[in-house]
């Protein structure tokens, strides 16, 4: 599932503008070139998301949870280097790069690994400069000396090293004594056994070296290896969530408390992701707690491509003969854009800093973004035409090598943004006034439901202000009316006498009857009241028990209904009873 937010290619494949490159032609494309590393050791955290080392860095501790068990891993710093950083990140990709080639030549890796620092550097598109050859050599030490305490998986033996241990046992550089008491000509590192159970067993994960060593931030680089166990474990849905502090402990960078802070800490790197295809979008927003913040990322079109690509590598692979390299010409990072020199701005030019940060995010320097801002007329839609370009871009699936010029070419050509693409200010103002109907309607809805409420109410007072033998009639009335309709109801009720299944609809007939003017029976057919007082008849010993008949609604339903009888003639009273008490 690809999801793309605003980037895409133009749409006319035969126009092809000459954008400016950063060199003076634009490099072939190269092909996909791969590197595999042990997911157990970049899982946990091992590198650190920065590019200086520092003495005062104390342990690293990430939390993994396996099969139910959480483990907590601490990564302890050496004294004389501290943690190991992003450089030694760069440094252990290209070695594991050597390394996957040796092994598939040989069949298996054995101790020790020999290599030349030159190898490594080609690998990383870095010059053989003196200080490069000193990193390496420093490298070396950092991971000979870095101690993993908690938790290293190894494959083979399916079991944790819960005891101290490390990913290099020890190193050997050039010129220094090897055990059988010669010079090295090469380096020489010795892995740890569990490392090298989980290289031989092929537990790894692969990444894609070319377009790693592209970018240039640090959260960015150590984001790469984390972003192939997660894209993988969520490409089914497309997308997938991390805690912010989560993300920051494996990173091991600064935890912040505000949403502009953690933008301004994660932006940059997710932007410059988002453009090399590894994402399609991102988004931060807040945990169920309210409190928290989580990453949202969808997954980029390369992810797919990277994926197809060694599919369709491993179908055609057939093993190299023993002492070829795989090893292909690696494109160089790409050099810093040289604009050509515009026209001195006029003092009254005003530049919009927002439009400087969002050509910053798209890898246009600061001090070529003024110069680009100061020649274009007032009034140019900037920030539209860089969302239609990042539309163009993610459409064009890597087709657009040279982003950055592609920005500034859109822009100097003041490129009209096609009326039908939606920018974000008018999607804010679509989904704006979606809102602010939906709410309109919401709002309707519930004043009716009110008013259906407060009519419901009268009418039930209404009723309970009845005399029980007016609502008894009421009610009478209503269940005839409704079992006179639905007569096959009548046989259920009298079933079952004592339920209330059917309560509810007669009670809702009550209230109608009572909006149609109902009126009680008594109230129509008053009797005249007695013309004298009532004589007080003597005490009665014994009342009788007045029993109330049932009402038989099957009789009611079913018996014709018959004129009234004429009432008899009255009989003459007794003489011995007083007429008035009859």
């Amino acid at each position: 599932m690809e999801e793309s937010i605003t980037k895409a290619v133009e749409p006319n494949p035969q126009h092809h503008e000459s954008l400016p490159l950063t060199s003076s032609h634009q490099p072939p494309a190269l092909p996909s070139t791969f590197t595999k590393v042990d997911n157990n050791l970049t899982g946990i955290g091992f590198f650190t998301a920065s590019s200086k080392r520092s003495r005062k860095a104390i342990e690293k501790t990430t939390v993994v949870i396996d099969q139910g068990v959480e483990r907590r891993i601490s990564i302890l710093p050496s004294a004389k280097y501290g943690l190991p950083i992003t450089q030694d990140q760069d440094f252990w990709l290209a070695l594991m790069q050597l390394v996957e080639e040796r092994r598939r030549q040989a069949g298996s890796l054995n101790n020790p690994f020999v290599f030349t620092t030159a190898e490594l550097l080609k690998i990383l598109g870095q010059s053989d400069a003196g200080k490069n050859y000193k990193a390496v050599e420093e490298w070396l030490a950092v991971m000979a000396s870095t101690t993993i305490e908690g938790g290293a998986y190894n494959t083979v033996q399916k079991t944790w090293m819960t005891k101290r241990t490390h990913a290099v046992e020890t190193t050997i550089t050039v010129g220094q004594e090897l055990p059988e008491g010669r010079l090295a000509e090469k380096n020489h590192i010795w892995f740890s056994q569990w490392q090298l159970d989980n290289i031989n067993a092929g537990n790894l994960i692969a990444i894609e070296l070319n377009t790693y060593t592209q970018l240039e931030n640090n959260i960015s680089k150590n984001l790469v290896p984390h972003l192939q166990e997660w894209l993988y474990a969520s490409q089914r849905d497309g997308r997938f969530e991390k805690q912010y502090e989560d993300v920051c402990q494996l990173l091991g960078t600064r935890v912040y408390r505000y949403r502009s802070q953690i933008e301004e800490q994660f932006s940059p790197s997710l932007n410059e992701l988002t453009t090399h295809g590894y994402l399609a979008k991102w988004a931060i927003e807040k945990m169920a707690d309210r409190t928290h913040y989580k990453l949202v990322i969808w997954h980029g079109p390369k992810y797919h491509s990277d994926r197809q690509t060694r599919i369709e590598k491993k179908s055609r692979f057939e093993p190299l003969p023993a002492g070829e390299s795989s090893t292909g010409v690696h494109r160089p990072r790409q050099r810093r854009l040289k604009l050509t020199p515009a026209a001195e701005p006029t003092p009254a030019v005003v530049i919009d800093y927002r439009v400087i940060a969002e050509l910053a995010k798209r890898g246009v320097g600061e001090a070529d973004a003024r110069k680009l801002m100061a020649a274009l007329p007032p009034g140019q839609p900037v920030l539209e035409q860089l969302e239609w370009g990042d539309y163009q871009i993610a459409q064009g699936r890597g087709k657009i090598t040279n982003p950055p010029g592609f920005y500034i070419s859109l822009l100097q050509r003041n490129v009209p943004v096609p009326s039908t693409f939606e920018t974000s200010q008018t999607r804010k103002a679509r989904e704006q006034a979606e809102l602010e109907q939906a709410q309109a309607i919401q709002q309707q809805r519930e004043t009716a439901l009110a008013a259906e409420e407060a009519e419901r109410t009268a009418l039930d007072n209404q009723i309970a202000a009845l005399t029980s033998e007016a609502r008894q009639e009421l009610y009478d009335t209503a269940a005839a009316d409704f079992y006179t309709q639905y007569p096959h109801l009548a046989a259920i009720a009298k079933a079952n006498p004592e339920s209330a299944i059917h309560d509810g609809t007669i009670q809702g007939r009550m209230r109608n009857f009572i909006t149609s003017g109902w009126k009680p029976q008594q109230a129509i057919n008053q009797p005249e009241r007695q013309a004298t007082d009532l004589q007080e008849l003597p005490p009665v010993p014994e009342p009788a028990v007045t029993v109330t008949p049932v009402l038989n609604l099957e009789a009611v339903f079913t018996t014709l209904l018959l004129p009234a009888p004429k009432q008899p003639a009255p009989e003459p009273a007794s003489p011995d009873l007083d007429t008035s008490l009859l």
